[in-house]
């Protein structure tokens, strides 16, 4: 026996006009390597490199894991990074 679930209206529209966006995330670690995947269980060590990700892959969100992060020159963003969530994540211990 199938069973409705009565959605309202606003939520159908919403629902039309807004879909859902899957957004992958670029992970940053002190401990990482640049030449890794930035992904959670493969995170990159510079942020110049997850922002190099971010606009090759399109991702819109860098986490960094905690960490100190030393930049060899400054990191510059433009209008392509419009959009773009920086999200620390915690302290280490």
């Amino acid at each position: 026996m199938h069973r409705s679930l009565p959605i309202s209206p606003f939520a159908a529209i919403a629902a039309a006009i807004f879909p859902a966006v899957a957004t992958a995330a670029i992970y940053v670690d002190p401990a990482g390597d640049d030449a890794r995947a930035g992904t959670a269980a493969d995170p990159v060590a510079s942020v110049g490199k997850a922002v190099a990700l971010s606009r090759a892959q399109g991702d819109r969100e860098i986490r960094l894991k905690a960490g100190t992060y030393r930049l060899a020159e400054p990191i510059r963003l433009d209008d392509r990074d419009a959009g773009l969530r920086v999200i620390a994540e915690g302290r280490r211990r």
